[in-house]
């Protein structure tokens, strides 16, 4: 038999065995350890007692497997090392919960699993359920990318192990690591292709939001919600003028680079240019507004150094034109279920409603409250969930339009909030059709507990001043408010929550309205409950000429408090 007979012969065999590995592991992935879709703002993972006994079954079919099963080559390691790093890092830095739980036996079982892992690969089953069950079955979204992959990963080893007693992979020249690396890529593609197809489902037509939607609000309301907000507001107005020429690039940009995603195994080459394209899609959003994916970020670093890793034999079958061709359609058609959070698309509106929480000390000043102290509850406290509130929210974080239930609501928002050009009696018809938020008091438990445990530890050094601000359970860098930060120098015995709202007209920014909405004090003996009624409102609305206009009717707001 001739070379070209025998190339022409094993090829299409084990393109075969390697399309047979990936659908066997997805469906494993789909069915078995994501077994619901995606919801909310957070991964819901199986956490009964089928999921844990089909973690040790499968763990005991596979105990047998090692990193030498998957060759010499760093590529995989390097993947998996770092997901189990990122991982772990978040979730041995979360803030406890003062007074109320300890952390400490879950942090040093992740770390121990962790570590088993990097050594024996099959523990990774453990490590998924035992870190499900440590976070509540509950998974941030930064965390998601490296979650999934180590979810894919572990869904891969039966499959691995079948063909492995089967002789699938000496039959058709396989490399074992190659199914592994191939879902890997696969999940990545999905998760920036979705968001992509999600924008392209924004407007009337393909091409509305790369060519109508105003990315440089996002400038204007990142330095509004705190990121860098020493700046004056003129100088912020200028960057936003030099940014709006670049409104319709920058959306391109974006949008082209995360939906050719779905095309990173048709080369080695291509694959890298795009894991670059993404990682400067998340600085640019991080220098923009404030809002880091570092998790993402860190993990597409490790995915080019894995590419460029990966020996030639091996890349030869892992990127190819048939296994390109293959995860392309099955992208194409499965990215939803792979990866489909709430409000992957949106418009940027010139409006942002935010509640700011000041902190009054036992030195006689005020202190603001920034995203890095609130810890477990940073998402909920910049969303902006309180006991009460005066005006009903009608633009998400950042001034997003995402809080509106279709696609067309969001789209005409826009346009109504630009037609009232800033006018308080403009925007009270809009603000009265937005739905109700709900209340949290599982994040007003925990930040009396952790100001009374900081108020038995003040902190006076610079490390804990600038520690907090590059904490690594952040994603949300805002620090810039009214009074200094707050990272735990003095006993806190009061708690002001105000409520804002700003505009910007392409020309200023202006402060619609700033309302106190409660203050109440915390004593430092036992927890405080924090049941705040009307009546312990201090309602003080101001218009842009700055007289007071207070509430007669608190109907709305009775409603909301209930």
């Amino acid at each position: 038999m001739t070379s070209s007979t025998l190339i022409s012969s094993t090829i299409p065999f084990s393109f075969l065995h390697q399309s047979l590995a990936l659908l066997l592991s997805m469906t494993a992935y789909r069915f078995w350890i994501s077994a619901r879709p995606i919801r909310g703002h957070v991964y819901v993972a199986c956490s009964d007692r089928l999921l844990i006994f089909s973690t040790f079954a499968l763990y005991c079919s596979c105990h047998d497997l090692s990193w030498d099963v998957f060759g010499e080559s760093i590529a995989l390691k390097l993947l998996i090392y770092s997901a189990l790093g990122i991982l772990s890092l978040k979730f041995v830095t979360l803030a406890a919960d003062y007074g109320v739980e300890s952390m400490c036996f879950e942090k040093v079982g992740v770390l121990l699993l962790a570590g088993m892992t990097a050594i024996h690969p099959p523990i990774a089953f453990l490590f998924l359920c035992f870190y499900s069950f440590a976070r509540g079955a509950v998974i941030p979204l930064h965390e998601g990318f490296p979650f999934r992959a180590l979810q894919l990963f572990s869904v891969s080893l039966p499959v691995t192990k079948i063909f492995l007693l089967l002789g699938l992979f000496e039959k058709s020249g396989l490399a074992p690591q190659i199914p592994t690396l191939s879902l890997l890529f696969i999940l990545f593609g999905a998760t920036y292709f979705h968001p992509g197809k999600c924008k392209l489902s924004l407007g009337q037509t393909r091409f509305h939001w790369i060519m109508r939607n105003q990315l440089h609000y996002l400038l204007v309301n990142g330095y509004l919600w705190g990121w860098f907000g020493h700046r004056a507001p003129s100088t912020v107005v200028v960057q936003a003028k030099i940014l709006k020429m670049l409104n319709i690039p920058s959306a391109i940009f974006v949008t082209g680079s995360q939906l050719l995603c779905c095309t990173c195994l048709f080369c080695p080459y291509w694959a890298v240019t795009l894991l670059f394209s993404v990682i400067a899609f998340h600085l640019m959003v991080f220098i923009t507004a404030g809002l880091l994916f570092w998790e993402f970020t860190v993990f597409n670093a490790m995915m080019i150094a894995a590419t460029l890793n990966v020996p030639v034999e091996v890349s030869h079958q892992l990127f190819s034109i048939g296994m390109g061709s293959f995860a392309w359609l099955v992208i194409l058609k499965f990215s939803g279920q792979i990866w489909n959070p709430p409000g992957l698309g949106w418009w940027d509106t010139p409006f942002v409603q935010q509640l700011q929480w000041d902190l009054f000390g036992s030195d006689g000043q005020w202190y603001s409250l920034d995203c890095a102290e609130m810890g477990i509850w940073e998402i909920q406290f910049v969303k902006g969930p309180v006991p009460a509130r005066p005006r009903h929210f009608i633009t998400g974080h950042l001034g997003c339009s995402v809080r509106l239930p279709t696609m067309e609501d969001r789209r005409e928002l826009v346009q109504r909030l630009v037609r009232t050009n800033g006018e308080a009696s403009q925007l009270s018809p809009l603000l009265s059709q937005a739905d109700v938020r709900e209340n949290f008091p599982q994040l007003q438990r925990y930040l009396v507990n952790r100001l009374q445990a900081q108020a038995r530890r003040p902190k006076t050094s610079a490390f804990h001043k600038w520690f907090r601000v590059f904490w690594v359970n952040g994603g949300n860098y805002y620090t810039g408010k009214r009074y200094p930060r707050y990272y735990g120098q003095v006993p806190i015995s009061r708690i002001r929550i105000r409520y804002e709202e700003f505009f910007f007209n392409e020309e200023e920014i202006k402060q619609i309205s700033d309302l106190e909405v409660s203050t109440f004090d915390i004593s430092h003996g036992a927890p405080l409950k924090l049941n705040l009624s009307v009546e312990n409102s201090k309602p003080v609305l101001r218009e842009q000429d700055g007289s007071e206009v207070h509430f007669t009717d608190l109907s709305s707001l009775s409603k909301e408090l209930l």
